[in-house]
């Protein structure tokens, strides 16, 4: 029988997490920790699992080994190593799983830590894929950390608005997004497996848009003030009909991707989207619009979706224009720029 602690945890068990402070994750090492009688379901006392502490001891080799830190999302190198390290991620969440692992554990704070721990991690696209696995397994959203009470999806909000706002990286804040709206589907008991990245929307042609709006003459108005100039602004929910799903554009101005129609009643807006039906999405990029007040600085993000009609179609927000004003989002359109102009 072990005895000690180390860290927290048994002896056993922390030799169990420091065998993911690794880029290659020692499976069979762990299966004969497991035998030799480590406890899967240990915990630290305080902050930690056995699973999430192992979470983030991969989270930190994982960015170790990685000669590409500075480089841009879309990055073919970067999207590689996102996607290598978010599988071999995947796979210690499933072999924990495989050997036990109770995400009910203490109210079930053992999967809520789990799921925050995939947030800190930032693993791309994976992380839609990982959280799904958990949630599968039984998790829930619920108190990640008992000392101020936050949850898994509170994890999730916090790590979007700060890659949104702070990091002015659109492409990871909507993967938290779409994070968000799976952890919100949950919690109301609603099917969340088709609640995905807006990356599935890519190739895919439009059908029709509609609005969480019964009037769809209330939908869109224009702001014409010294400050803000818009035409096409709104304040509810868009839906993008794809061939198989949705692309909803929040009016906070975060997308992602549903398979599951948008809930009654709505509007089909398509009438203000000319010549934009039957067109395929190419590709989606996102640019950003900064509005400085002094000291203060509003972050507007705006959406590209580039069109097989050669046109974009933009989504975007007004904030910070109007002084104490509710802000609105807005869409308009442009013409492709090619690479030779």
């Amino acid at each position: 029988m072990e005895s000690g602690l180390k860290h927290g945890f048994k002896g056993l068990s922390y030799q169990l997490t420091e065998l993911f402070n690794q880029k290659e994750p020692d499976f069979e090492k762990a299966e004969e920790l497991i035998r030799l009688g480590a406890d899967i379901n240990d915990n630290d006392g305080e902050d930690e699992n056995v699973l999430s502490e192992s979470i983030f001891n991969y989270l930190n080799v994982s960015y170790a080994w990685s000669d590409r830190t500075d480089s841009t999302w879309n990055d073919p190198q970067r999207i590689e190593w996102d996607n290598e390290r978010g599988t071999k991620l995947i796979a210690i969440i499933r072999f924990f799983l495989s050997h036990g692992y109770d995400v009910h554990k203490n109210d079930n704070q053992y999967g809520a830590m789990c799921l925050s721990s995939i947030f800190m991690g930032r693993f791309g696209p994976k992380m839609i894929e990982a959280t799904k696995v958990l949630l599968d397994a039984g998790a829930v959203n619920a108190v990640a950390y008992t000392d101020d009470q936050t949850t898994a999806k509170d994890c999730a909000d916090t790590e979007g608005g700060f890659a949104d706002v702070c990091e002015k990286d659109h492409h990871l804040g909507n993967l938290y997004e779409a994070i968000y709206q799976i952890l919100d589907a949950k919690d109301k008991g609603k099917p969340y497996a088709g609640i995905d990245s807006y990356q599935k929307a890519i190739g895919k042609r439009i059908r029709a848009v509609l609005a969480d709006e019964e009037n769809a003459e209330l939908v869109f108005h224009a702001i014409d003030t010294p400050e803000s100039k818009h035409d096409h602004c709104f304040s509810c929910n868009l839906y993008l009909a794809l061939d198989d799903g949705y692309l909803v554009c929040r009016q906070a101005h975060n997308i992602y991707y549903d398979v599951n129609p948008p809930e009654m009643p709505w509007a089909d807006v398509s009438s203000s989207f000319q010549g934009m039906a039957g067109c395929t999405i190419k590709d989606i990029t996102f640019s950003n619009n900064t509005i400085i007040k002094g000291k203060t600085h509003y972050q507007q993000p705006v959406t590209e979706l580039h069109l097989s009609s050669g046109k974009v179609l933009c989504f975007t927000t007004n904030f910070g224009e109007m002084e104490n004003k509710e802000s609105f989002g807005y869409f308009y359109t442009t013409d492709e720029i090619s690479e030779s102009e």
